[in-house]
């Protein structure tokens, strides 16, 4: 028995494809590597903290990553969820301080 409008559910049901089809074709190395950049042996810079230790790890065969420091881990797809969190808390940020200056 479905709640609510349909194409709610559609949607979702397609965003869960996506994701899963994100964690079974793109290696975690990949997505972190193409945002964080360099990658040294299994570690790397973490985007979600001030990082000067490479304290982000990242696991090749379970493709997984977690950094310490936040106590956060995940797939492929939870670190692009994280990704997009944090650009959308730094946006709504930067059009916080915008619209203050026009006052």
């Amino acid at each position: 028995n479905l709640k609510g409008d349909p194409k709610d559910y559609l949607k979702e049901r397609e965003i869960q494809v996506i994701a899963e089809r994100v964690r079974k074709e793109l290696p975690v190395a990949f997505v972190v590597g193409e945002t964080v950049g360099e990658i040294i042996g299994r570690t790397c810079f973490c985007s979600f903290h001030v990082d000067n230790k490479s304290s982000m790890q990242l696991n090749a065969y379970k493709s997984t990553w977690v950094c310490y420091p936040c106590d956060v881990r995940g797939d492929s797809t939870d670190f692009l969820i994280f990704e997009l969190e944090k650009d959308l808390r730094l946006l709504f940020i930067s059009w916080q301080n915008l619209e203050s200056t026009e006052l």
